[in-house]
């Protein structure tokens, strides 16, 4: 079952929805403090970043199930880059990193999920 899932954003389990999308955008950096009490910001990585809140609603459960198999399998508990077409929308951006654990709720027999990622 492993071996069948990708870094790339299932087709069986639905993008995003629009509304209720925050993103912000900022830099990688981090400030060095020096004996000499001197100081500078260092630029991390190149290029912009941004912290993408997003939703996926209403699930039927094999569309969870999958998701949750294509995060475990796929992006090793979310360890690595995800790839989607659908990161363009935010800008030009290509990859995704999950910044914490997505979260999950389940109702009408429908499940939806919410996660943050930074988007490179």
């Amino acid at each position: 079952v492993a071996n069948t899932y990708t870094q790339a954003w299932p087709s069986t389990v639905p993008c995003p929805v629009a509304s209720g999308t925050t993103i912000t955008r900022f830099e990688d950096r981090v400030r060095q403090q020096f004996s000499s009490n001197r100081s500078r910001i260092v630029r991390r990585r190149k290029g912009a970043m941004a912290m993408v809140e997003v939703k996926l609603i209403s699930l039927t459960p094999t569309q969870f199930a999958r998701f949750v198999a294509w995060w475990r399998y796929g992006l090793g508990r979310g360890d690595k880059f995800l790839t989607a077409s659908w990161l363009a929308l935010f800008g030009a951006y290509t990859k995704g990193k999950f910044a914490e654990p997505w979260q999950a709720s389940y109702q009408a027999l429908a499940w939806d999920v919410t996660f943050k990622m930074v988007v490179y």
